[in-house]
């Protein structure tokens, strides 16, 4: 076939590719995002508070009146003033304490806020639980007569990853607020098991979406054999469709065969494959930015971002990894917690170097004023960086193949309306949840029974 020929017309899939479809999947998504910002916002206001009213404790205690004044002022007086040498040093583990305070305020956060959990915890089922049932129906629908081509395919795929990155966002949020930071030997065991527990729906989705991206890249010319023209007519044509990646790139290319199956072939190993997408992605930046960052004499200072940005989402993606791990192995040699194991001290290290990060990464680069606490705020956009991606890449892989579509999928179809009703009966439910949650928290603690 001559590669001069223009490109086959693809038969419309409204329930695959409709804006229904991906529009429930955005509102999901969208809520993912919001659930996170909301946890740091809240961690942020409870540390603030925290640390006023230790500063305003400490004061209180620390003002002299009367005697006591009299006899501080006496005191003062005879007290020679202590040398230069002798003033006390700044400890080294402030940024530790620092972040303490942090955690203290994230577990505060958990316990007060119970119904959070619950909220949390129901909208990654029906993300994670919605996404299994589309890669599913795709497999389904693939194997079908009539197949599933190329361009659906590649709009079943965005649209699980977004799906998949929105349902590690939720489990990383449980993760951090269901367990505790300090543990016994005897609940390590148990805690390592609550941790498997948590990840088994974004397990089983990102295997689903695994095999299924593996499959349809090592066989992707399968994918393009049933074009359909308007008139019933096919001539001579070139079965292609593009992927959005900064740039459209056409999917018959090797390079981009073999990459996508290595990446689709990390998901079988659970959260990996999501660092992996974290690189490749800073890697296409890089490429795309190259040119723009010489212009503009800010290379090293991009560069720098961009890494900052992979060692910012990559670090709690391994941390679902090393921590369980830890965990079993610590319960196995029954070590105490004064007498860790080198792996434990190695994840607290890493997590401990993770937070001052994002500590000097709001200072430096985002020029963030104020408390160390606002390290939330940027961490948590930028954790959200590849869901918004994921989004725009797959709003501009569907713009870029729309014109090879031959019937219009902007029409409503059955599976468009139940997966729009679907995502639009979810939002409500967490709406009403939200809503009720912030209402008892302002309401005064002596109103709750009545």
């Amino acid at each position: 076939m001559s590669y001069n020929e223009p490109a086959c017309w693809v038969s419309g899939n409204a329930d695959v590719a409709g804006i229904g479809v991906r529009a429930a999947a955005y509102i999901q998504a969208c809520l993912a995002g919001f659930n996170l910002m909301y946890m740091f916002h809240r961690v942020v206001q409870e540390r603030r508070r925290n640390a006023a009213q230790t500063a305003g404790a400490a004061d209180a205690e620390q003002q002299p009146t009367g005697e006591t004044a009299r006899e501080e002022a006496s005191r003062q007086r005879v007290d020679a003033p202590a040398p230069p040498d002798s003033a006390p040093r700044r400890p080294l583990s402030a940024q530790r304490a620092h972040f303490a305070e942090v955690e203290v305020a994230v577990r505060k956060f958990a316990d007060e806020n119970t119904d959070y959990l619950g909220m949390e915890k129901a909208l990654e089922r029906s993300i994670l639980m919605v996404g299994v049932a589309v890669i599913v129906s795709a497999i389904v629908e693939a194997s079908s007569p009539n197949g599933l081509t190329a361009y659906h395919t590649l709009t079943v795929l965005n649209v699980s990853q977004i799906n998949n990155w929105a349902g590690y966002l939720l489990t990383f949020i449980s993760h951090e607020l269901r367990l505790s930071s300090v543990l016994t030997p005897r609940k390590q065991l148990p805690e390592a098991m609550q941790k498997f527990r948590t990840s088994i729906p974004l397990v089983l989705h990102s295997m689903a979406m695994s095999g299924f991206g593996i499959y349809f890249w090592r066989y992707s010319k399968y994918f393009s054999i049933f074009p359909a023209a308007p008139d019933g007519m096919q001539p001579p044509c070139q079965p292609v469709a593009y992927l959005w990646v900064f740039s459209p790139v056409e999917i018959s290319s090797l390079a981009v065969r073999a990459a996508s199956v290595v990446f689709y072939g990390t998901a079988a190993i659970p959260f990996f494959h999501l660092l992996l997408w974290v690189l490749v992605l800073l890697f296409m930046t890089i490429i795309a930015l190259f040119t723009m960052l010489l212009l503009v004499l800010a290379l090293i200072p991009m560069v720098a971002l961009l890494f900052a940005i992979a060692y910012i989402v990559a670090v709690p993606v391994a941390t679902l990894i090393v921590d369980p791990i830890s965990n079993l192995t610590s319960y196995a040699r029954k070590t105490s917690p004064v007498q860790e194991s080198p792996s434990r001290r190695l994840f607290k290290q890493l997590w401990n170097a993770y937070r001052i990060f994002l500590a000097l990464l709001a200072r430096g680069f985002l020029r963030i004023q104020g408390e160390r606490i606002w390290f939330l705020y940027p961490a948590g956009l930028l954790a959200c960086g590849p869901l918004i991606y994921s989004i725009v890449a797959t709003e501009r892989t569907v713009h870029i193949n729309e014109v090879y579509v031959a019937d219009a999928e902007n029409k409503w179809t059955y599976g468009q309306i139940l997966a729009l009703s679907s995502a639009l009966v979810a939002t409500y439910l967490y709406a009403h949840e939200f809503v009720t949650m912030v209402r008892k928290r302002r309401k005064p603690k002596g109103k709750l029974h009545t």
